[in-house]
């Protein structure tokens, strides 16, 4: 009888210390719980504010002075406007392109490649002007 006495007071005291230990182990897992939980929270609201400045950012309005700005644009003068035989020499409209076709399922459809058979040379594109009819 001793012995189960003995043996009960020394499993007692370990189950007490364990549960001791667990108890403050708790603790400190719902401490280190409630700083990720405030850390979320301040994350969120950064990420908040993040989108806010984004949205204020990225209004048309705003683009357009920041593009007046930094990015000296003039419209196109005549002078810019070249025909695509112009620019690459070699490449051009085939028959198709050229009776009035704008449709690359067409295209493909009666099987037209662009060809040029008069290749230009290099000088003859800056020295060519590009005309235009007014109707």
């Amino acid at each position: 009888m001793r012995r189960s006495l003995l043996l009960l007071l020394i499993f007692c005291i370990v189950y007490g210390v364990g549960i001791y230990q667990l108890k403050y182990r708790v603790a400190h897992l719902e401490s280190k719980l409630g700083d990720v939980q405030r850390d979320l929270i301040a994350e969120k609201e950064s990420i908040h504010i993040l989108d806010a400045e984004m949205s204020y950012i990225s209004r048309p309005e705003h683009i357009a002075k920041l593009s007046e700005k930094y990015l000296p644009l003039s419209p196109v003068k005549v002078n810019q406007i070249y025909q695509l035989a112009d620019i690459m020499p070699g490449v051009a409209y085939s028959n198709w392109a050229k009776a009035g076709g704008n449709s690359r399922q067409a295209q493909m459809a009666n099987n037209d490649v662009p060809v040029n058979n008069d290749v230009l040379q290099k000088d003859d594109i800056a020295q060519q002007p590009v005309s235009y009819e007014v109707q």
